[in-house]
């Protein structure tokens, strides 16, 4: 795992393609953190800081996103089986 530490800054996390399934991140301050192409399945990340979070290609099927903050349909849309996600109604984005 690799830290960069900006002076005023919290640390900025690289998680990329980390295998994090079923991992409890309740409140979590992920402000920063590349999560692109992580196993999130099955992860609580309620109410979550995704704050500048990247998620691109982040397996998110059945993850409980409920109350995250600073999450967004950009965000969410660039994941992989975001549908199937347990979030709050603002962040349908379109899906079925």
């Amino acid at each position: 795992m690799r830290r960069r530490i900006y002076p005023g800054r919290s640390a900025w996390i690289d998680l990329s393609g980390f295998d994090l399934s079923q991992a409890n991140f309740r409140q979590a301050d992920l402000r920063g953190t590349n999560l692109s192409q992580a196993d999130l399945s099955l992860t609580h990340l309620d109410g979550a800081n995704f704050f500048k979070a990247v998620l691109d290609g982040a397996n998110l099927a059945g993850v409980f996103l409920n109350g995250a903050q600073f999450l967004n349909c950009a965000q969410l849309i660039v994941t992989r089986n975001w549908q199937s996600a347990f979030r709050d109604e603002t962040l349908d984005c379109g899906a079925l």
